[in-house]
């Protein structure tokens, strides 16, 4: 018996150990702006942290990689007026398209 429950114990953190608990959000903005950036903020119950961003290519493909625990907002954005809100969730991939000046439409 104590073999038994000794392999379910190790199985279950073998099984939550692989568990993929990061999310990837890529895309393409059209129409950018050379030189912009664009930004990936964690929408807080207050606050907005930046938590990476990059200066957007001549192409404007992007990627981001973030490690979530749990389902949480984020905010895709190149400025104040121009931003796209996301809810993504441990082990999801977004691939988003959309007009740099239009990314909330």
């Amino acid at each position: 018996m104590k073999n038994r429950l000794f392999l379910l114990l190790i199985l279950a953190i073998t099984l939550t150990s692989c568990k993929d608990s990061s999310i990837k959000i890529s895309g393409k903005i059209n129409n950018q702006q050379k030189g912009e950036y664009l930004m990936l903020q964690e929408l807080k119950a207050n606050s907005l942290k930046t938590v990476d961003s990059i200066k957007m290519s001549d192409d404007g493909k992007f990627s981001f990689e973030q490690k979530i625990e749990i389902p949480t907002f984020y905010l895709l954005k190149s400025s104040n007026q121009n931003f796209l809100t996301i809810l993504a969730k441990p082990g999801e991939n977004l691939n988003l398209t959309a007009e740099y000046n239009k990314l909330g439409l």
